[in-house]
């Protein structure tokens, strides 16, 4: 923020120099964009046949502005901008037909077809746990988030919900060529973008847990196997923290024959988010090329190009909540940060039309194209597991990003 104060001030003080000089031309511009963009996702949280990603459903079109002041002293231009859009917002909901298994392990009497919590996945790791001491064995049981129906505890759906942000702004200054001297104009400068995302999945379902050597489930029997749960050392074991709640996991759904006896089921809420942040700065060259000249109205094609330092950061943050018989919050949260080049580069229209001879109406098109940026969606691509079992992560900069869209304006020259 504060080198764009900085270069906003040196334009300031170059647009008084060339007032001064009694030669100069200075314009101002504000613009209205309305943009949309695409929508890009990285590997599964879910597997199976509803699998799920962080993104799902397309990005809708968004408002922002533009500023630009400028001045023109003989055969030279100096101008600079500033740009932001209001939050790109995407998101969906439903219900799971399915159940959802935490280990992707099939007990008997389980359907063909069911989903799965990916092996990268803080829930899967609880669930594949293997401990010498029985109280904490996970490999004993099949645990699952389930749909439910029951004559005393009503029903609960297995359900899901997506949400995607992306913010957007940018500032730039550029020296070239004047306008309206020649059928062409070149520029150089300074350009500086930053890109905000936040991406997440939420599930929320019954948890279960069923013996694998027969599919038993719990029913307060010597023949349960243990630990009829998720236990909270399983749970501790990926990297988790206790965050909330009683520190004790999860236990399985109490299946009697006595409604005296119930114990109501333990609901349990994952939620993956995936953070990214990117702050381009480097330099860029433009070139525009006038199509059409006429008395009132000019057409002009311009291209953009740029290479850039990319400062970046990254979060993949996992939060399990549970309510009901248990109320136990867990979360693990892993950060990350580099340096990568990026690339942003646009193609455009922009027509003037003149109402007076101080006075423009702007209208164009343009498309923004950027790579070598982290996007929200795609940063659990960068978990892993290294040789001591640790979950490690890396953030992610290989995405690219396509927006395009209309403006309108008002140009004042003096």
């Amino acid at each position: 923020m504060l080198k764009r104060v900085c270069l906003a001030g040196m334009v300031t003080v170059t647009m008084l120099s060339l007032c001064q000089s009694g030669q100069a031309q200075v314009f101002f511009e504000s613009d209205w964009l309305y943009y949309g963009r695409d929508s890009d996702s990285g590997r599964n949280v879910i597997n199976g046949p509803e699998s799920k990603s962080l993104s799902e459903g397309d990005f809708d079109y968004t408002s922002g502005y533009r500023l630009t002041l400028g001045g023109s002293l003989g055969d030279f231009d100096v101008d600079a901008s500033f740009s932001q859009l209001d939050a790109w917002e995407s998101g969906s909901s439903g219900i799971f037909n399915n159940f959802i298994s935490m280990d992707g392990v099939a007990v008997p009497g389980d359907p063909g077809v069911f989903n799965s919590f990916a092996d990268y996945t803080a829930l899967n790791q609880a669930a594949s746990y293997g401990s010498p001491m029985m109280g904490n064995n996970e490999l004993t049981e099949g645990e699952r988030l389930r749909p439910f129906n029951d004559p005393i505890f009503g029903q609960e759906d297995l359900v899901y919900s997506t949400m995607n942000r992306s913010n957007f702004r940018e500032f730039e200054i550029n020296v070239g060529s004047r306008r309206n001297v020649n059928w062409y104009r070149f520029s150089v400068g300074y350009r500086h973008i930053q890109l905000d995302e936040r991406s997440g999945l939420t599930v929320g379902g019954v948890f279960d847990a069923l013996d694998v050597d027969d599919g038993n489930p719990y029913d307060g029997t010597i023949n349960d196997d243990p630990n009829n749960g998720l236990s909270n050392a399983a749970l501790i074991s990926t990297g988790m923290a206790h965050i909330g709640g009683s520190a004790d996991g999860y236990d399985a759904f109490f299946v009697t024959g006595d409604p005296m006896m119930a114990i109501a089921p333990d609901l349990v809420a994952y939620q993956m988010l995936g953070k990214a942040n990117n702050q381009l700065n480097g330099a860029q060259a433009t070139v525009a090329l006038r199509i059409i000249n006429g008395e009132w109205i000019t057409v002009e094609g311009i291209g953009k190009a740029g290479i850039y330092r990319n400062s970046l950061s990254g979060v993949i943050q996992e939060t399990v909540v549970g309510s009901g018989n248990d109320d136990s919050v867990y979360r693990r949260t892993l950060s990350s940060s580099d340096t990568g080049a990026a690339f942003a580069g646009n193609l455009g229209l922009r027509s003037t039309v003149s109402l007076t001879d101080y006075i423009n109406v702007i209208m164009g098109y343009e498309v923004l194209f950027l790579s070598g940026v982290a996007l929200g969606a795609e940063q659990n691509d960068g978990l892993s597991t290294d040789l001591l079992g640790a979950t490690r992560y890396q953030v992610q900069n290989d995405g690219t990003m396509i927006a395009h869209g209309s403006n309108l304006g008002l140009e004042i020259l003096w």
